[in-house]
């Protein structure tokens, strides 16, 4: 037991007695231990007192960073590699693009001689072959392959003097840009001859043969000449007779 002095003199009464245990620890010895609050403090749960306090640190001083300095540099800036195409890169493209297209050309050259060459061996077996009734029969093909070229086809129904007919029409007398075309020549006479060729029980004879020739090559040439110079040349290059062909 003991009491708490306090300053000055004053006198002493048990209300100033103080009592405490103490707690003996092996090693350490007697310990005492102040479970009531003390009168100069200020009373506290006493498990705060137990609590370990946080520690705190401090944040470290800021460290200066050395300031990075640029040093001139005399060696000139490296250039990226750039590919490049080689000197035969573009030589060989425009070779084969001049090869593609020759070949082309070359194809469609071939085709026209083609064309040419198969129609005029078909007009001259037409009419210069054969026995006289065949070359009259070789002749009316050879109009009627005109007028489809013409875009003017005979209906197959027709008679030969209908056909005719309507050739006259599909010839007939037109106005151009600065002349007028006269109407193409009949081929009135040329339809009589196949009826003849066709019909009668004698053969037809040469003469009869030769005039079917002239009358038709005649009529198909102011046939032609009434066309469009693109037409004309549609004419001359279509492979359609060479399909159409009756013999």
């Amino acid at each position: 037991m003991g009491f708490q002095a306090k300053a000055g003199t004053h006198d002493i009464t048990a209300g100033d007695a103080l009592a405490w245990p103490e707690v003996y620890f092996t090693g350490v010895g007697w310990v005492p231990f102040h479970p009531l609050p003390q009168s100069d403090q200020v009373p506290k749960p006493p498990e705060q007192e137990f609590k370990p306090k946080p520690e705190t640190s401090e944040p470290p001083p800021p460290s200066e960073a050395p300031v990075p300095t640029l040093e001139p540099t005399t060696s000139a800036p490296k250039q990226e590699n750039v590919p490049t195409v080689g000197a035969a890169g573009p030589n060989f493209v425009v070779i084969a693009g001049a090869g593609g297209g020759g070949l082309v050309m070359l194809t469609f050259l071939a085709f026209i001689l083609i064309v040419l060459i198969g129609r005029s061996k078909l007009r001259r077996r037409r009419l210069d072959t054969g026995t006289p009734a065949d070359r009259v029969e070789g002749a009316w093909l050879e109009v009627a392959d005109a007028l489809r070229l013409a875009g003017r086809p005979a209906p197959e129904h027709l008679t030969a003097a209908e056909v005719s007919a309507h050739a006259a029409t599909a010839a007939a007398r037109i106005r151009g840009k600065h002349t007028v075309r006269l109407a193409a020549p009949p081929i009135d006479e040329l339809a009589g001859v196949v009826n003849e060729s066709t019909f009668a029980r004698d053969e037809a004879a040469s003469e009869q043969a030769e005039i079917a020739r002239v009358r038709a090559l005649t009529y198909i040439g102011e046939l032609k000449a009434r066309r469009s110079w693109f037409r004309r040349l549609i004419w001359t290059l279509h492979p359609g007779p060479l399909r159409w062909r009756r013999r």
